[in-house]
């Protein structure tokens, strides 16, 4: 019985990274689509795969594996099982919704290239799949993306293009994380094939919104030109209201209830 809660905590636990490495994905992913560094102009998380690029030119299937470090590459057969997948997916698009078949790895795959390439080109993987009655016409159209790190290469396009600070980048890329995630959850329950996504607008009027906030530069002019002051809630203070909750109602500031309520004491 040990065995078994111990089993499945562990495989939970690669569930969740697993998800945690496809979410991260889909930022890169939005990320090199708003550089244009990817030639496409929305991502749809779980769609007719794990993402759906779509552009005005071309589109793709992206099927995303996760796969931890110390595990080292996959194996051709594994990989060849994710072409296979990746390959039926792709059945149930039309042929110019799927012009790209994507394999998004964290890992790269024994025998094969380190970096990006054609599947063709993978002689490792190329020989496991030879038998495919589809390779003829699929292998041309799909691509082995490696990415072992989406997280640090999206906050680099997100510093690079808005000129931000590293920290800032980081505030930009959870609010797309987020963006993502509620993508993926409610298009999850579609059955129409009527999927919601990201697109490079939705990407630039995300980072453009949050931008002020972020304007540390403004903030200091503020706080330079007696525009507003610093509160320091670290610092005791003997100003017994100081930490007391209040109501702002119909233009008048007040307290939440009186010093004397018995809910205080509460």
């Amino acid at each position: 019985m040990k065995g078994s809660k111990h089993g499945a905590s562990r495989a939970g636990s690669h569930a969740g990274r697993g998800f945690r490495y496809q979410d991260a994905a889909g930022v890169w992913l939005a990320t090199q689509c708003w550089s244009e560094e990817l030639p496409y102009g929305e991502v749809v998380p779980e769609g007719l795969d794990d993402y759906e690029l779509r552009g005005a030119t071309r589109s793709a299937l992206v099927q995303v594996k996760s796969r931890r470090d110390h595990l080292g590459p996959f194996s051709a057969s594994e990989a060849a099982n994710f072409v296979r997948e990746l390959w039926y997916r792709s059945e149930g698009a039309s042929s110019p919704l799927t012009s790209d078949l994507i394999l998004l790895v964290e890992q790269p795959i024994a025998g094969g290239p380190t970096t990006d390439h054609r599947l063709a080109d993978n002689p490792s993987l190329a020989k496991a799949m030879a038998s495919d009655p589809r390779w003829s016409s699929l292998a041309p159209r799909t691509l082995v993306w490696i990415t072992p790190a989406p997280f640090e290469v999206a906050l680099k396009s997100i510093s690079r293009i808005t000129s931000c600070t590293p920290l800032a980048a980081q505030v930009h890329y959870a609010e797309l994380l987020s963006r993502i995630g509620n993508l993926a959850d409610a298009n999850g329950l579609i059955t129409d094939n009527r999927y919601a996504g990201l697109a490079v607008s939705d990407v630039e009027a995300c980072v453009r919104r949050i931008e002020p906030i972020l304007d540390l530069s403004g903030m200091e002019a503020a706080l330079r030109d007696g525009l507003c002051e610093a509160l320091d809630f670290l610092t005791p203070t003997d100003d017994p209201s100081f930490y007391q909750a209040s109501i702002h109602a119909r233009g008048i500031l007040q307290p939440a209830w009186s010093p004397n309520d018995p809910r205080r004491a509460a």
